[in-house]
Order: structure tokens, then C-alpha cells, then sequence
């Protein structure tokens, strides 16, 4: 993951490079993190701005290596899509490595007939699975996330009605004094809102008429008018539509059964969803500092907090609880420690500090994560 910085790049790591909060204007820097099976940080580093996700993967497999020298056994590589290219790919081959990671191919159409399996995520989302066609000694697996498909057709929605809104906001102003309607600049318009919405842009075929009523260059309309803008849907928004909350796996496990390739996979999507949420709790973005060395510090805080968050998680799910970090935060929020201060008639203050009494739920998450529940009061006056 990447953070950026609110002032001016240096050669070391503050540099530009693409920025997942879209702030091009500030330089960046990078996290990465190595996680064993159990989802704690083997290893982690601060690396530049601009460095290039694919390119990490065999430096860090190294160091790895390095660690579990004693090990004999080769583990297997779970990876997002940013990481998984055709070279890494060929590269952990080559070390006997077996890996899983999501396509980076275009997603094919949904397979037809009864899903060949279907599981409960621990939030309670369903998750039917396909088996594709084996192709290179690999397996490959269809997914659809009912919880994902939900959320990307809203986003899918939201983004075609603004696009569409764009376009029709453009086509009413032809009509309306003080709008734009030079033939050249509507088609810039045009560009600009495609720009703004590149997922949803492609689905669309846009057209400008010119209005044969005004006279300009034949060629490129410089000083003619545009009377419409038209837009159809082409067959890639029925597509689209078709592959919301989709998703296909790649593995070398050929032998695995689709829930074992599917859990396994899905311990790498805990951890994202984990890291999310400490990113803003702990206000990893942005970063404030100005020396390289407090910048580490900042970053590495967050591994830090990683730790203790995945080994209350660890020991909750032990029990039996599979809730996220902010599922867990969102039930304890009522257990409160209360200060209250009272200035006697003699001028010295009474405090008394006492924690609420929390409450069935508190109490069972409390103990599942290895503390006892206790009511901590204490009364104390400070003199006048």
C-alpha cells in the first residue's frame, strides 16, 4: 500500500508515482508486508513512492527464504492482482513454488447451470464457484460474491447515472442561452467526462451533431455549433452487468478441490480488510513528517498495530467469533471509562473514576480475547 505526503519529493522515498486516493500532486510512499499462513507479519518494509508492486515479489520471496532457512517445505504464495503478472508467475515455477492469486485477464462470461459449489462466508455472505477449463497445469475457478456483487452494482449504478447525467446536462445546454455549444468544445466536454468515468465510459457510444443551420470548416468544425448529444448503450453494459461481483482464481494447487483453493484465497482478503481499517483509525494518510527516519516510524506504527489487531482476532475466532476489526470496535464502543469532578465547598476537587458496567456481548468478546471484565473505580481529592 501507498500514502501520501503533503510536501515536496526527495531521491529517497518521497517520490510521485500513482496514488490510490488520486492525489498525483503529492509524492508517495510505499508499505509492504510479507504475511505467513496465519496472517502475521513475517516481514514488512518502507520502500519509495514510485516503486513498482510486480517487482518486490522475488526480492522479498529472498528474504523469506532467509527467515525459514530451517523449513523445507516450499509454502504457497497468495497474491492480489497488482503482484500476480505472467512473469512472476513463470518466476515461482521456476522456484517450485505454488501460488494463488486472481486473474488479471478479462473475466470470461458467467458459466451456465447450478453453481458446482456454494459456502457462507464467515460475515454471512454467500459464494457460489464454478470450475473453469484447466489451462498450463493450472486450476482455474468462476466465483461470484453475493456481499460483492451488492456492493459493485451500487457503484456500477451511481457511476453510469452521474455519466449519463453529464451527458444530458451537456445536450440541455445546446438549447439554453449562456451554455456551452461550440461543436469542439462539447467534443472536449465530452473527453473529459469519459476521462472521469473510465469503467463506465466504454459501455456508452456517444454522438455530436453539428447544426447544418451554422457555417464552419467542414473538416473540424472551428466556428459551428452542435445541436445534439446523443448517447446509446453498447453490449458491454449488459456485460458488465453480467460479471458484477465476480472474480476468477489462478492456482498451481491442480489438485485442490474448489473450498480448499477458495479458503485459502480468502485469508488474503481478511488481511486487506483488516489493514483498511487500521490505515484510517490510525491516520496512516496522510503523513505530516519531514525527516525519512520519522517517516518509517509512522508506517511501521501501523505493523505494529496490525500485530495486536490480528492476535485479538486470532483469539476470537478461536472461539468461535468471526467478526471484523470494525464489527468488534462497533460492540465494544459502550464500554466506557466515566471521570467526573466535583470542587467542594473547600476548594479541593473530588474525582471519581468508575468504567460502566459492560454489557453480555462486551463481556463475551473480553474474555474470548484473553481479559477479564472488571469494574475499575477509584475516588481520589486533590487538594485546594
Amino acid at each position: 500500500s501507498n500514502t501520501f505526503y503533503t510536501a515536496r519529493p526527495n531521491d529517497t522515498l518521497r517520490r510521485f508515482g500513482r496514488s490510490k486516493q488520486k492525489r498525483n500532486d503529492c509524492p508517495l510512499v510505499s508499505l509492504a508486508l510479507l504475511l505467513d499462513g496465519a496472517g502475521f507479519p513475517r516481514s514488512c518494509e518502507i520502500l519509495p513512492g514510485n516503486i513498482s508492486e510486480p517487482g518486490t515479489l522475488q526480492d522479498a520471496m529472498g528474504r523469506l527464504e532467509a527467515v525459514c532457512e530451517d523449513s523445507s517445505a516450499k509454502p504457497t504464495v497468495i497474491m492480489d492482482a497488482g503482484i500476480a503478472t505472467e512473469e512472476n508467475l513463470t518466476w515461482l515455477r521456476q522456484q517450485h513454488y505454488n501460488w494463488i492469486c486472481v486473474s488479471r485477464e478479462g473475466k470470461p462470461q458467467p458459466p451456465e447451470g447450478v453453481a458446482e459449489l456454494t459456502l457462507t462466508t464467515s460475515a454471512g455472505q454467500q459464494v457460489q464457484a464454478w470450475k473453469l477449463a484447466s489451462k498450463d497445469d493450472e486450476a482455474r475457478l468462476y466465483a461470484v460474491s453475493a456481499g460483492k456483487k451488492i456492493t459493485a452494482n451500487a457503484i456500477l449504478k451511481k457511476n453510469r447515472q452521474q455519466f449519463e447525467a453529464a451527458l444530458q446536462h451537456l445536450h440541455d445546454g445546446l438549447s439554453k442561452p449562456g451554455f456551452l455549444k461550440n461543436y469542439d468544445r462539447v467534443q472536449q466536454s465530452i473527453g473529459r467526462i469519459m476521462q472521469r468515468y473510465p469503467k463506465v465510459s466504454r459501455q456508452y457510444d456517444v454522438r455530436v451533431t453539428k447544426d447544418a443551420t451554422t457555417k464552419g470548416s467542414a473538416t473540424r468544425g472551428v466556428g459551428t455549433k452542435a445541436s445534439t448529444v446523443t448517447f446509446s448503450r453498447k453490449q458491454q453494459y449488459d456485460d458488465a452487468a453480467a460479471g458484477v461481483g465476480s472474480y476468477v482464481l489462478r492456482t498451481s494447487h491442480s489438485d485442490w478441490n474448489l473450498e480448499r483453493i477458495l479458503r485459502a484465497y480468502w485469508r488474503l482478503t481478511e488481511i486487506e480488510a483488516t489493514f483498511r481499517s487500521l490505515k484510517s483509525e490510525l491516520g496512516l494518510r496522510p503523513i505530516w513528517h519531514s525527516k525519512d527516519s520519522r517517516i518509517s516510524s509512522h508506517l511501521f506504527i501501523t505493523v505494529l498495530a496490525y500485530h495486536g489487531v490480528h492476535l485479538i482476532r486470532t483469539r476470537l475466532k478461536a472461539q468461535g467469533i468471526n467478526l471484523s476489526w470494525q464489527s468488534i470496535r462497533t460492540r465494544m464502543r459502550s464500554w466506557v471509562r466515566i471521570t467526573t469532578t466535583v470542587r467542594q465547598v473547600n476548594g479541593a476537587l473530588l474525582v471519581n473514576r468508575q468504567d460502566v458496567r459492560p454489557l453480555a456481548k462486551v463481556t463475551m468478546i473480553s474474555r474470548a480475547a484473553g481479559v477479564e471484565p472488571r469494574i475499575h473505580r477509584r475516588r481520589s481529592r486533590v487538594a485546594k
